[in-house]
């Protein structure tokens, strides 16, 4: 899901595979078409468990960005966004 301001990625455990611990940083997360220049932008991480899940600096380079991720029990939500919206900075 997208739009000119934000990008929300949505990471889900497989049908059967529920409630098990995903540790992505030896298997990192693919994006690819991302509607933004290229840049540094900040993805906000939220374990749907837990709650916030901090946030980080990453690069998008023509349309694609590949990361790691903070660990987490089945679902994961990374919310991108555009430098120019982010009020966080």
């Amino acid at each position: 899901m997208s739009s000119p301001k934000e990008i929300i990625a949505y990471i889900s455990s497989p049908t059967g595979m529920e409630g098990f611990e995903y540790d992505l940083h030896n298997s990192p997360i693919k994006l690819a078409d991302l509607p933004f220049p290229n840049g540094q932008y900040t993805a906000h991480y939220f374990d749907l468990k837990s709650g916030p899940a901090g946030s980080r600096k990453r690069t998008i380079h023509d349309g694609r960005a590949s990361f790691g991720a903070p660990i987490f029990i089945d679902d994961l939500a990374i919310h991108i966004i555009h430098p120019s919206y982010d009020q966080t900075q």
